[in-house]
């Protein structure tokens, strides 16, 4: 088959790549590259087709135009030659869209890339693991955590040749937001990588790269200094350009003596309807490690055996509810953090004795190795 019928029967039967010619994957290799040309050039319609191309022939022009054997002068003869000897389908749907970098595949770069060979291999979104916390000691020293939202990763590259935006799969994605920077170019040097996701018509930005940084080329700067400056860029850059862009909302944790502030931090987050959360760890580069999804998605029943408070917070005011349940057959004694807002919390210690022995609902990650249950949260008291 030519390479624009191949292109046809793709959204439908990808498996047709697998009879595709070297002259398949060099045009659309080319054809939805970002990178521009290096003769600077405008296509236009002949007007009238002959009777079709000989094989091979257009990825000679194109190379030699990319090694610099065609100038600009001679290229422009080849072209002229070139598009009246076409067939009108193959120049419109095959070789014009290439020259434009316009071509479009019905089928993702990941499945493009299961049959291209390795030279015309497209490029994909590269994309982090996140793992589910089982084990509370997995967790890093110092760590943020943002609220989680069970939507897709894109990467807005913002480069000196116009804003970008593509989805986790690696195809273009377009968005009115675009039109927002429609001039920051012009205060670009290099490309800009933003990671984020798409909350209605909101931006919610959670990391900055360089094109380097994001290809794995150049080693990221760890987490910390990442976020310091995707601050200061939406400061400066995307905060004056209108109501599309935020970034997310970041919390400072640690494990150990420590960590009143991550509990409340983490509370403040329940109580404002967020049931998941994502820990990244602080030191790391952007491909070091997995991110760790915090999902408190099994139900345990427990019945109250202390409550108890702390000298920062006072006698009137409860900071754990203990309670002993059965996972797995095993039994445990765990104490309850999240889930219990203020009030709940002076009501526990105004009427202890009452609360003792009554049974509650906690939703939680499972339970560890301590045999307490991991990121336990509050949902209420059983009714008998």
């Amino acid at each position: 088959m030519k390479p624009y019928q191949i292109l046809k029967e793709l959204s439908s039967n990808p498996k047709a790549l697998k009879g595709a010619s070297d002259e398949f994957w060099h045009g659309c290799y080319h054809g939805t590259s970002e990178s521009p040309y290096p003769i600077k050039f405008s296509v236009s319609d002949p007007f009238k087709y002959g009777n079709g191309i000989p094989d091979n022939l257009f990825p000679k022009v194109i190379n030699g135009m990319n090694d610099g054997s065609l100038n600009e002068d001679d290229f422009a003869i080849a072209m002229g030659k070139f598009s009246i000897n076409c067939q009108e389908t193959e120049w419109l749907e095959w070789f014009k869209p290439i020259l434009n970098k316009t071509l479009s595949l019905p089928i993702s770069n990941r499945e493009f890339n299961k049959y291209a060979p390795e030279e015309y291999q497209l490029d994909t979104v590269p994309q982090r693991d996140v793992i589910s916390l089982t084990d509370a000691r997995k967790l890093p020293k110092n760590f943020f955590f943002e609220p989680y939202y069970d939507l897709p990763i894109y990467h807005w590259h913002l480069t000196p040749k116009g804003v970008f935006i593509y989805d986790e799969y690696g195809e273009r994605f377009d968005h009115p937001a675009i039109d927002s920077l429609y001039d920051v170019e012009k205060i670009l040097n290099d490309t800009i990588i933003l990671e984020g996701i798409l909350d209605d018509d909101l931006w919610i930005f959670r990391d900055i790269l360089t094109a380097t940084q994001f290809s794995g080329n150049q080693p990221s700067l760890p987490l910390e200094y990442r976020l310091q400056l995707l601050v200061e860029f939406y400061r400066q850059v995307l905060e004056p350009r209108g109501e599309y862009f935020a970034i997310a909302d970041v919390y400072k944790g640690t494990v150990g003596d420590d960590s009143n502030n991550t509990r409340t931090s983490f509370n403040l987050l329940v109580e404002q309807g967020f049931t998941q959360v994502l820990i990244r760890d602080i030191t790391k580069e952007y491909f070091e490690g997995s991110d760790i999804l915090v999902n408190p998605d099994r139900q345990s029943i427990l019945t109250c055996t202390d409550i108890t408070t702390s000298e920062e917070l006072g006698d009137d005011v409860a900071e754990y509810i203990h309670g002993r349940g059965r996972i797995d057959k095993k039994s445990f004694n765990t104490p309850v953090f999240h889930g219990l807002t203020f009030d709940t919390r002076t009501e526990l210690m105004n009427n202890k004795d009452s609360f003792i022995g009554k049974r509650f609902v906690v939703m939680s990650c499972g339970r560890g190795s301590d045999d307490k249950l991991v990121f336990p949260i509050f949902k209420h008291w059983r009714k008998k």
